[in-house]
């Protein structure tokens, strides 16, 4: 609920502050019915803990980080869309356009996910990927690249093996193929063609992910991490930066990216 009420804030710091007000406060009563159950689930849930001697700090955690995601996706998705932003929901990713659109890009690709799974287990993805960015890097002197990663020895590993309803060992049959596949494209690049060096950085967090972020010149795809859910295969957020909103709502989860990126991750050096 914190989470509702910051982001709610911040994004009534626009011209449109009476506007968007209206919207959030309408949208809480259109979908009050599912606003109700989820914090009803979460109540009863947070009783359960407070009753039992067992610690299950990661798991009670992870719930709480569940319900909020879902409510504030929801209360905030349906309020941007109504504002003309621009702002879009797509059903998944769409990896396909989102290659495409990196070949075309200028300034920067930044990445927050757990693994890029879904662009790293397909051949022709991966192959595209790779030749979008570096298409993007040998014609644009300036383009950066950032990604995030999850540290797969961390704790968050098995947190995220949670959410996606596996077991540790079943996550990180997937995982560390799409990690390895990743960290191999990148010497690709950088040893086939030299502008590539120094351009490419990937690094791994070691924190619970707020949200995932595909995002170029500052064009993003958010997404949370429902249960049972990859976060490219789960709905998106579609922020384009061309409006006034979509500006302050890129900056808020650009911020994120940049403190996880700070404060939360390591640079990873080796395969």
């Amino acid at each position: 609920m914190l989470k509702i009420i910051i982001t709610t804030i911040f994004l009534t710091r626009s011209k449109k502050t009476l506007h968007l007000l209206l919207e959030t406060v309408h949208t809480i009563k259109e979908e009050w019915a599912r606003v109700v159950v989820l914090l009803f689930v979460a109540l009863i849930f947070g009783a359960a803990y407070l009753d039992s001697n067992k610690p299950v700090e990661h798991y009670f955690d992870v719930f709480l980080e569940f319900i909020g995601a879902l409510v504030l996706f929801l209360i905030v998705e349906h309020t941007i869309k109504k504002l003309g932003s621009g702002i879009s929901d797509p059903a998944e990713l769409p990896i396909k356009r989102f290659i495409a659109d990196l070949e075309k890009s200028k300034n920067e690709l930044i990445i927050l996910d757990t693994v890029l799974e879904s662009i790293m287990k397909r051949n022709d993805y991966r192959i595209n990927f790779g030749n979008s960015l570096k298409t993007a890097i040998t014609i644009n002197s300036s383009f950066s690249v950032r990604i995030l990663v999850l540290d797969l020895k961390s704790p968050y590993a098995k947190e995220r093996a949670d959410q996606l309803g596996m077991g540790i060992e079943e996550f990180l049959k997937i995982a560390n193929p799409a990690r390895m596949k990743l960290l191999h494209l990148k010497d690709e690049l950088e040893n086939d063609d030299e502008r590539c060096r120094q351009r490419i950085s990937i690094r791994e967090y070691n924190i619970s992910p707020p949200f995932a972020m595909y995002a170029i010149d500052r064009n993003a795809y958010i997404s949370f991490f429902p249960k049972g859910k990859k976060s490219s295969d789960s709905r998106q957020l579609y922020i384009p930066h061309e409006s006034e909103l979509g500006q302050q709502i890129f900056d808020f989860f650009y911020s994120k990216f940049e403190e996880i990126w700070q404060k939360n991750s390591k640079e990873i050096i080796h395969l």
